[in-house]
């Protein structure tokens, strides 16, 4: 008869075992590269790009410069790496109105205060806005002026903005920890149990910038993007995860409408 020990070591395996089997298979560790619907397609080499969207034909991106693309394996606060200070971006977002472009950038800034205290976080992330004036004669732009950096104690750990209008954006919070040992706890504990993040509605447009929390509870969350009728899509990378939620139009907050399993990391 199996003894109480071999019993709690089986019952710690099984743990262990399912616990994994989620993370491992979103990682695809295992999984075997397919090309998809590639045919006539163009490779356009880019180096270490976050994000990209498209307007007008011309697509924008949060990409390393060429002659620093090893500067993210040093210092990339969304990753725990902070070796090295540097400026690098993630994730944008784009606001078109009838003459103007409107470009939101995550920049991950070193906190000064870091260097006196390194008990304080050593990131000190914010928003910059940036204005593209839309050319009439339909020719594509090649300029952008900077218009604001946007900085507030809600934008802790940002990784992706949607912009709901020329000065306020939703900014997703991609963990609750900055860095250490319970970061790698809050990515691998997945969506069952490490639903540690947020995402806030950051209004910019007066002399005071002005931030709430508009969701809670949502697990690594990454990539926001606007869905059908009044919804908006957030993704969690660690937890191959879309979250549904319904947009507010009025206070912004955002209502979980629906958790969407996927089989691999979603940015």
């Amino acid at each position: 008869m199996p003894s109480m020990i071999t019993n709690a070591f089986l019952f710690i395996l099984v743990f262990i075992g399912a616990s994994l089997y989620g993370p491992i298979k979103r990682s695809g560790i295992f999984r075997g590269i397919t090309k998809i619907n590639v045919e006539g397609s163009k490779t356009i080499p880019l180096v270490q790009c976050e994000d990209l969207h498209v307007h007008n034909g011309l697509v924008y991106t949060a990409c390393q410069h060429s002659d620093r693309a090893q500067d993210r394996t040093k210092w990339f606060p969304p990753m725990g790496i902070f070796d090295v200070i540097d400026f690098h971006t993630h994730g944008i977002g784009l606001y078109p109105d009838a003459e103007n472009l409107f470009i939101f950038a995550v920049n991950h800034l070193p906190n000064p205060d870091h260097i006196k205290d390194p008990q304080s976080p050593a990131a000190r992330s914010q928003i910059e806005i940036f204005k593209v004036s839309l050319p009439v004669d339909g020719s594509l732009p090649t300029t952008a002026t900077h218009v604001k950096s946007v900085l507030h104690p809600a934008i802790r750990t940002p990784n992706d903005i949607l912009p709901t209008g020329p000065s306020s954006f939703y900014v997703t919070n991609d963990h609750f920890y900055r860095d250490g040992f319970m970061r790698v706890l809050e990515d691998v504990s997945g969506p069952n149990y490490g639903r540690w993040s947020d995402s806030v509605h950051v209004d910019a447009s007066g002399t005071k910038t002005v931030a709430h929390q508009v969701v809670s509870g949502l697990h690594n969350n990454n990539g926001i993007m606007r869905g059908m009728d009044n919804e908006v899509i957030i993704m969690s990378a660690a937890g191959g995860t879309m979250y549904r939620l319904k947009d507010d139009p009025v206070s912004k907050n955002l209502t979980l409408i629906k958790d969407v399993p996927l089989d691999s990391s979603t940015y």
